[in-house]
């Protein structure tokens, strides 16, 4: 599985992931009992869908389910039941539904006052929350271009705090309109049993996707068996992108600076491209390959030197 030099690095990465996996939890509960916060109650209104907040939706998951041992917290959706069969068409792992089933009946403590936080865009932040008893109010939300639309303005400031993931949407929000002293970074958060430099590369669970992208393209967009191989041998870089294929992802940029950079040199860097592109947005994509194939054919190098 591993070539001679790296056999021994790799097996001890796989012993400690091994390890962790069976005793992580019950090694972290001291410290969460340290850490615990007991001066107040979390409810956290969120989207739950599988459509197009399903973005708000994983991270809402993921920040929950890492905020419980430290916290008490309960989810708010709209609709439990809807959400449950939301989560079921992403196909997420019954353990992690059992986890969401579980913090949406939460009753929490009657003596604890209580934290909102609505993550959801903020047009809608007082569309959901559910009575008016909340000890402060946050606003969790998020945008990708160089301003927040101006409606979103209005709901942000009648909060206490509102969290963005990054630096960026701090300096896009303020310039729209929104008080400083409002916006907090608050990153996103990484699961580390599944994100971390001991993982291994496994199938490809959309291979009909991939080889779509790779004939269009003819560029390897995802590593078969002897990629793998060769990449161990010549310490390829990987690249990971996953997202939807709309234009606001950037995914035109992504795939140009990906050919610019490299011009198919697989001992180079391999990039890892993990959704489904929809008819609409092949057609884009073949719209790419056209400018590229244009562009490679007048320079004699993919978009340019």
């Amino acid at each position: 599985r591993y070539s001679d030099s790296s056999s021994s690095e790799q097996l001890q990465r796989d012993a400690e992931i091994e390890f962790y996996s069976k005793w992580g939890s019950a090694l972290r509960q001291p410290i969460y009992s340290l850490r615990r916060i007991n001066t107040f109650a979390l409810v956290w209104n969120a989207e739950c869908t599988a459509g197009q907040a399903l973005g708000f939706t994983m991270e809402a998951i993921n920040i929950l389910l890492g905020l419980e041992p430290l916290i008490e917290v309960k989810l708010e959706v709209s609709n439990a039941n809807q959400c449950h069969s939301e989560l079921m068409k992403i196909g997420l792992p019954d353990s992690t539904i059992a986890a969401v089933d579980r913090l949406i009946d939460k009753q929490l403590p009657t003596e604890l006052e209580v934290v909102v936080v609505s993550h959801r865009e903020p047009g809608r932040y007082f569309q959901f929350v559910r009575g008016d008893h909340y000890k402060y109010y946050i606003g969790r939300s998020m945008f990708e271009t160089d301003r927040i639309p101006p409606e979103w303005v209005t709901p942000c400031n009648k909060l206490d705090e509102i969290w963005v993931p990054s630096s960026f949407n701090v300096e896009t929000f303020a310039a729209s309109g929104v008080e400083r002293t409002k916006l907090f970074t608050v990153p996103e958060p990484v699961d580390t049993n599944l994100f971390h430099d001991g993982a291994a590369l496994g199938h490809d669970p959309e291979p009909e996707s991939a080889s779509f992208l790779d004939s269009l393209l003819g560029l390897s967009s995802r590593p078969n068996s002897n990629a793998k191989a060769k990449a161990s041998e010549k310490k390829s870089f990987y690249f990971l992108s996953i997202g939807k294929w709309e234009p606001r992802k950037g995914f035109d940029l992504l795939l140009k600076a990906f050919l610019r950079e490299f011009r198919f040199d697989p001992s180079s860097s391999v990039l890892l491209l993990r959704t489904s592109p929809s008819a609409e947005y092949r057609s884009i994509i073949r719209g790419l390959r056209d400018e590229f194939e244009a562009e490679k054919n007048s320079s004699g190098s993919p978009f340019g030197s």
